[in-house]
């Protein structure tokens, strides 16, 4: 007799560890689906890649396989990795809900003009943020963001919103919280931080209408802020804001995925 229950206490714990890997792998793959097909627009991740292929490129003694390495295999690793962080908050069921989402209309295109904007260094959102955050680094006091003429009062209300439900300054505000956390203290580094917040808090839904006016429509803006409003993508704002607060460590992952791969090109 206890040799049957010790049999089928085995088989069970078998049958729960094939569950419960084969319930990590299909999530693994719906967050894959939904990234590749929404959230990161494939002309950013192109973007991304081809960024980082002409950097490493134009660095003298930067291994070939590194460079492969960004061109073939560095976004798998990126998504791979970004999934750990999302898992404990964020249900297959709500993977494949945003996913959906994104295939709609009014969802995909919104989503493209926006994406658009956060890869264009010259006019977009990234434009507008560089020169206040680098004033502040170097000890200046940047002066208030200013609404260019134009700009309706509807259309900002429904950018304010956007970017308020978005969750974007809490989200910025981890990652600089990440940086913070450095084991290298510096008491001056962290004053310009908490600099930089406060006055992101301040202008960022002021620098998003300048950088979307004529690109973004309320349309946009409502198709997005309806999305941000179910449980999946609040669930899914969670894994960002762990992920985001923990950039040291992503960083480090993303090393060592890299060394791993180095090394069996090499073998």
């Amino acid at each position: 007799m206890k040799k049957v229950i010790l049999t089928v206490a085995i088989l069970a714990t078998s049958i729960l560890g094939f569950a419960q890997e084969d319930s990590k792998q299909t999530f693994r793959e719906s967050f894959r689906q939904m990234m590749e097909s929404g959230i990161v627009a494939q002309s950013y991740t192109g973007t991304l890649t081809q960024s980082l292929e002409s950097a490493l490129a134009s660095v003298k003694g930067i291994p070939g396989s590194t460079q492969e390495y960004a061109k073939n295999q560095m976004m798998n690793d990126v998504i791979d990795i970004m999934a750990d962080y999302y898992e404990p908050y964020v249900t297959t069921e709500d993977l494949k809900f945003i996913t959906n989402q994104f295939q709609k209309p009014e969802i995909k295109t919104a989503n493209e003009h926006i994406q658009s904007l956060a890869t264009d260094l010259n006019s977009g959102l990234a434009s507008k943020m560089s020169k206040p955050i680098m004033n502040v680094l170097t000890g200046g006091t940047p002066e208030p963001v200013v609404l260019d003429d134009g700009i309706s009062k509807t259309y900002f209300k429904a950018c304010s919103e956007y970017c308020r439900k978005s969750d974007m300054l809490s989200t910025v505000e981890s990652a600089l919280n990440s940086i913070k956390n450095l084991p290298i203290p510096n008491e001056m580094l962290t004053t310009k931080l908490e600099t930089i917040q406060q006055y992101l808090n301040a202008n960022l839904p002021t620098m998003l209408a300048n950088a979307y006016n004529g690109k973004v429509t309320v349309e946009d803006f409502k198709a997005m802020t309806k999305l941000f409003d179910t449980s999946a993508w609040q669930n899914f704002s969670k894994g960002n804001k762990a992920l985001t607060s923990d950039m040291l460590n992503v960083a480090q992952k993303l090393t060592t995925k890299m060394a791993e791969y180095n090394t069996q090109s090499e073998q």
